[in-house]
């Protein structure tokens, strides 16, 4: 595990939910709107396939293709107790050899992560507050497959978000997510020549799949 270290208020604020995401992973797995996610990666093929997972928690996602026949994977996280959490799992699942665990920005990294097949991120747009940065590093790294989940674009998630910017303002949390609107990062993703192969909703959440064109 690469430690760098990240002063990102996220990263402070997820440090102290490692634990409560940890007993959440062992106790059901990953949440419903991931395994949509994954299901749609899966469908396009994963062997042997490279995957780079931005913001990946405890690391139920890379792990699940990695057993499923990816070769490698890359994680990145702002929460250095996140990291601790996930790399232990993977020593649990035998995995350990097969995955390199990143601390910091995804954006401002620079040669830490190789290009990859497969890039994912669960939930990571609504972490960020300058979001187009987050895509073009990202999209720039994968070659092939290009999934996220991130808000529906419904009022009533909108209701929702601003709910929890209000929660962190009272109780002077160190970070709050960021509701973008859906349609420039669609587009953005269709200019960088990726087009869509999946998609499935919960009430809040939309998980998305891409391939890239040749």
């Amino acid at each position: 595990m690469n430690c760098c270290s990240s002063e990102n208020p996220a990263g402070k604020f997820f440090d102290k939910e490692a634990k409560r995401w940890a007993k959440k992973y062992r106790k059901k797995g990953v949440e419903k709107i991931t395994k949509m996610m994954l299901s749609g990666i899966e469908e396009i093929g994963i062997d042997g396939k490279t995957v780079l997972e931005v913001g990946g928690g405890v690391g139920g996602a890379h792990r699940r293709l990695l057993r499923n026949g990816a070769s490698k994977a890359y994680a990145t996280e702002l929460s250095q107790e996140m990291l601790i959490a996930a790399a232990e799992f993977s020593k649990e699942e035998n995995l350990e050899d097969k995955v390199e665990y990143i601390l910091g920005d995804i954006v401002e990294m620079n040669g830490e992560v190789p290009e990859v097949d497969i890039t994912m991120h669960d939930k990571v747009i609504c972490c960020y507050e300058f979001s187009d940065a987050l895509l073009e590093k990202t999209l720039q790294k994968t070659k092939n497959i290009y999934a996220f989940i991130m808000p529906r674009d419904k009022f009533r998630v909108e209701i929702f978000f601003r709910f929890l910017t209000l929660l962190s303002m009272v109780f002077r949390w160190e970070f709050h997510p960021f509701l973008h609107p859906e349609q420039p990062i669609l587009d953005k993703i269709d200019a960088a020549g990726f087009r869509l192969r999946y998609e499935n909703t919960t009430f809040i959440w939309k998980a998305r799949v891409y391939e890239k064109i040749a």
